[in-house]
């Protein structure tokens, strides 16, 4: 079985392209298609982001300091990931959530060993809190879990089609790369992932797979075909 770990946006939870906080539908909808993987018969562990709430980058904007914009996103994760792994667990597949961050009776502080124990046991594995510590973004959280277990495949799941040469939202006409390598990723520092997650999945050998986000239940074949998105490698 394939050990994969998915970063999935905040924003693909949320109501609206303009909204904030998230939509129980579109809960179920992120559930419903794990539950597909998870029936395909991959091991899986979710990082999802809380940028459906806050994003870091939005310190100056509100004029609140970084230290505190990140720790406020590091907790939207957990909002986030409580509201999935309930979901999955309604949908019927086991599931359990982790916390890099003490957050009390909520759920348990993350260990390798304890995710471990659990996909032994063919649960979904989410781990919420982001890296723990701020000045990091929820990649650079995927990346380090992928490292961690050994995974096969580090893939983010985007509003995007994969990487492009230029922001295809502002330039229509920007070009879609298959595939890329790490270093060249590096060297044109393209923005849709962080550099400091690239970094790592390049020292520790990890492929990353960038998709658009409605494309998940491709993954079964895509991974083999890889048709749509673009691979870091």
């Amino acid at each position: 079985m394939k050990k994969i770990v998915l970063k999935i946006s905040g924003e693909s939870l949320q109501k609206d392209t303009q909204g904030s906080g998230f939509s129980i539908e579109n809960v179920y909808k992120v559930a419903s298609d794990l539950k597909y993987l998870y029936n395909f018969g991959f091991l899986l562990l979710i990082v999802l982001g809380g940028g459906n709430f806050l994003r870091g980058a939005q310190h100056k904007e509100y004029n609140i300091s970084r230290l505190s914009v990140d720790s406020m996103g590091m907790i939207a994760t957990i909002i986030n990931s409580l509201a999935l792994c309930d979901a999955l667990k309604k949908e019927g597949v086991p599931s359990v959530l982790y916390s890099t961050i003490q957050v009390g009776n909520f759920c348990e502080e993350y260990s390798v060993e304890k995710a471990e124990n659990a996909f032994k046991d063919r649960n979904i594995v989410i781990v919420g809190g982001g890296t723990g510590i701020p000045y990091f973004s929820t990649d650079t959280s995927a990346a380090i879990r992928a490292i961690e277990h050994g995974a096969d495949w580090l893939i983010k799941l985007t509003k995007v089609d994969g990487v492009y040469n230029e922001d295809p939202v502002a330039n229509s006409r920007a070009i879609l790369y298959n595939e890329i390598s790490y270093d060249e990723f590096l060297i044109k520092k393209i923005n849709v992932m962080d550099l400091s997650a690239v970094t790592l999945c390049r020292d520790f050998l990890i492929p990353i797979y960038v998709l658009n986000m409605k494309h998940i239940r491709k993954l079964s074949y895509l991974i083999d075909e890889r048709s749509e998105g673009t691979v870091i490698y």
